[in-house]
């Protein structure tokens, strides 16, 4: 299957569901190229596996989509400047379906592999027309219902109520048997005979000629009983098969073309279609070492006054050699014939043009290794994004959202800092050498933890270390994810952290007083709302803004070592879950006067959660591990869209499809329907304004984890509605800060996104210009 087929579905997926759909449809059908090719040879199924995935996907019966898309076809070929070549191939509808054989003979000269299906007219009336469609790919029967009926609404303006009378499989091939009806008041015209007129008035008779004559001007004539018994044979076609005469069509004769079996009834029903027969030859030497099979094209008429089938042809050649090869001619085929000229001046035409095609192959790779390197660079610069960014930010950002469109409220979420305690008092005595490490060491170890815990690391600042959770991925257990990655925070730094002996040396005598003495943390947390999305251009950083941010602060810088310090907002919110809370009573908080705060000592190991709705008994760190599971999937969707955006493109160089079995699949799509449902509920559930306790956050989680197998929603249409844009030079359609980049001529050297950005720009310029001179 050419390309031109799939690129009409591709652009339907794209105007109907999205890009984001496109590119998971190739994901899931392990497919690697995203653009497609329209001279290329595809697997013949490709399209049927997309379909049938599309349709699992989202719940619409495959023969519909199947048939959408073979309307969308016919637009998409009038949109590309098909119209008028569509429009000529019959004056009436049924004069298009007798013409679609040799219509889609004559593609061969640009389509050569074409493998092209048949159409033939079993019956018609005004009204109703029985048409035969053979194939020998399977399973698209409702794709050309949808070519024949958008082509008959917008060239004829009929409507057709089409409906599949039969189905058969023979052998190889496919035989389908599509009942076209019209409307009532409407109907299939015939076409109009023409009357010839001459000066001397109409000629109501033709001159007749002999049979003998008749014969004589036709060499390559065959005549044939019911029994499709030869009883006259051309001149020229006795010179290769003396015996012609008198033996049965079928032991000397193969039909090529149309696909059907040798039989006088099937062959007269297809007497509108040129026929191309191949004379298999007796082990006879032409002018060489090789054996050969003679092809003729030409057509088969029904002769009513004999009941025999006629058929009128010629050699079927496309160069000199072969007619030297058969000891043929010119004057064999018709003066007139179209294959003389093609013939005579086709061998230096073919030259020159396998020369251009050489030419053009060539430059297409060096445009294809150009596009993979600049993939590279791109995929690599988006991972760089990624480092300094949410992943669900930095999408948004590569898709080319402006910083203030990744501004948002959340109503609830809960900020975690730490600090190190007695930093100064101890970096005072080390080597910067020894600070950087020691800081290295503990963020590294930090960063490490933040995924398991859904937790993101907003900043560091010194030896600060701040935490969110409940942004940018919104979740209803927030608060418990952070006390939970803050108690393991504590846990890590006590078994793996420690102060270098010199730390804790005397400068003026230079004696060490203590070893192996662990670092020790103040740790303050708050819960509230906040604002949050991308601030500034050069460098651009994700940002927390509210009052809730400075009470976190607040609570850390107020606390004591190794104790977790929190507000009574966060404890209300925690008084539902397995933790220890220890009273400290009223402290002065600057800027806030009088606070009552708590202490986080440890978890509840026997502590029994139930649910207030069922009574059903809870495993509380399930319920987390599960919540902690479902950001994961919805950061790996977001890694795999990503990958298959930056896909390297060496496929298309092949000349054949390439479908990788070995490939790994992404998870099934009703997973990620499922991580995409609960996600939508928790941003719902946390965007409302009201004030909700967590108790009640938990129930509906609970419950939407419960009906979640019931649940279905479509595709997200604000992703399904972005469109693919098209590839130009890369300084000239990406936003600088949608690859974290900033424009050249303003580049900080010692900032790696800015200098990466300058390269890669130089890159895409002097690598186009290069490959397109």
């Amino acid at each position: 299957m050419y390309g031109i087929i799939l690129e009409a579905a591709k652009q339907y997926i794209l105007d109907t569901y999205g890009e984001n759909t496109w590119i998971w449809l190739c994901k899931k059908s392990n497919f690697s190229e995203l653009d497609i090719q329209t001279r290329k040879i595809y697997q013949d199924n490709l399209m049927i596996i997309f379909v049938t995935v599309l349709s699992d996907a989202i719940f619409i019966d495959k023969d519909t989509i199947l048939f959408d898309i073979g309307r969308y076809t016919i637009q998409y070929l009038i949109k590309n400047g098909f119209e008028n070549f569509i429009r000529v191939l019959g004056k009436t509808f049924k004069d298009l379906l007798l013409s679609l054989n040799d219509h889609h003979e004559y593609l061969r000269y640009s389509y050569h592999r074409i493998k092209p299906p048949t159409f033939i007219i079993l019956s018609s009336t005004s009204s109703c027309i029985m048409l035969e469609y053979t194939t020998r790919r399977p399973g698209y029967n409702h794709y050309v219902r949808g070519l024949l009926f958008e082509v008959a609404k917008y060239f004829y303006h009929l409507h057709l109520i089409m409906r599949i009378n039969s189905e058969k499989r023979e052998g190889p091939v496919y035989r389908t048997v599509f009942a076209l009806e019209l409307c009532i008041g409407q109907s299939f015209l015939e076409r109009e005979l023409c009357i010839i007129k001459t000066g001397l008035g109409t000629m109501n008779m033709f001159p007749k000629i002999s049979k003998k004559i008749f014969f004589e001007l036709t060499p390559f004539h065959l005549l044939l009983d019911t029994n499709l018994m030869i009883h006259s044979a051309g001149q020229r076609l006795l010179e290769f098969q003396p015996i012609l005469i008198g033996s049965v069509f079928q032991e000397y004769f193969t039909i090529i073309l149309p696909i059907i079996k040798p039989s006088f009834d099937r062959i007269k029903i297809f007497s509108s279609c040129t026929f191309k027969i191949a004379l298999k030859m007796n082990k006879k030497k032409l002018n060489g070492n090789h054996n050969y099979i003679l092809y003729l094209k030409g057509q088969i008429i029904y002769v009513k006054e004999w009941s025999m089938l006629l058929f009128i042809g010629k050699p079927n050649f496309s160069a000199i050699k072969s007619f030297i090869d058969f000891g043929l001619y010119l004057h064999d085929i018709s003066m007139y014939d179209r294959m003389a000229e093609k013939m005579v001046s086709g061998d230096k035409v073919s030259e020159e043009l396998l020369q251009l095609l050489e030419k053009q192959k060539r430059k297409s790779k060096e445009l294809a290794r150009t596009a993979r390197k600049l993939d590279e660079q791109r995929r690599k610069t988006y991972e760089l994004l990624e480092q300094c960014l949410p992943k669900e930010v930095a999408k948004q950002i590569s898709q080319g959202k402006s910083p203030l469109e990744t501004m948002k409220a959340y109503d609830s979420v809960t900020i975690c800092f730490t600090k190190v305690a007695n930093f100064s008092n101890y970096c005072s005595r080390m080597c910067p050498h020894k600070i950087v490490e020691i800081l290295n060491q503990m963020y590294t170890l930090y960063d490490s933890m933040t995924e398991s815990h859904n937790v993101y690391k907003v900043e560091t600042v010194n030896d600060s270390y701040m935490l969110v959770s409940g942004a940018p991925s919104p979740s209803p257990l927030h608060s418990a994810h952070i006390i939970e990655m803050a108690l393991d925070i504590l846990k890590v730094t006590k078994e793996n952290l420690f102060w270098p002996n010199e730390a804790f040396s005397d400068n003026s005598t230079g004696i060490q007083c203590e070893q192996n003495v662990p670092l020790q943390l103040f740790i303050g947390c708050h819960t509230g709302s906040i604002v949050a999305g991308i601030v500034g251009f050069k460098t651009p950083r994700y940002c927390l803004f509210g009052d809730t941010v400075n009470t976190a602060n607040r609570m850390m810088s107020t606390g004591l070592p190794d104790a977790i310090h929190i507000s009574s907002d966060l404890a209300n919110e925690l008084s539902n879950y397995p933790y220890v809370l220890e009273y400290r009573g009223e402290q002065i908080i600057k800027g806030k006067g009088k606070m009552t705060t708590y202490f986080v000592r440890s978890r509840n190991e026997y502590f029994t959660m139930i649910d207030t709705t069922t009574g059903e008994v809870l495993d509380f760190r399930k319920l987390l591990r599960e919540d902690v599971d479902k950001h994961c999937k919805l950061m790996n969707e977001l890694d795999d869209l990503n990958s298959v955006l930056h896909t390297d493109h060496h496929e298309s160089e092949s000349s054949s499809s390439t479908i990788s079995d070995n490939e790994t699949d992404i998870e099934e799509f009703h997973g990620t329907q499922e991580v995409r449902e609960s996600n939508l509920n928790i941003i719902n559930n946390n965007t409302i304004r009201n004030y909700v306790s967590p108790q009640s956050y938990l129930n509906k989680y609970i419950q939407s984890q419960k009906e979640r197998e019931l649940q279905f929603r479509e595709l997200n249409p604000e992703e399904t509605k972005q469109r693919l844009s098209d590839f130009k030079p890369l300084e000239k359609t990406i936003n600088p800060l949608t690859l974290g980049l900033t424009e050249i001529g303003i580049v900080q050297p010692e900032n790696p996104l800015q200098y990466l950005g300058s390269w890669l720009c130089e890159f895409a310029k002097t690598s186009t210009n290069d490959d397109l001179l």
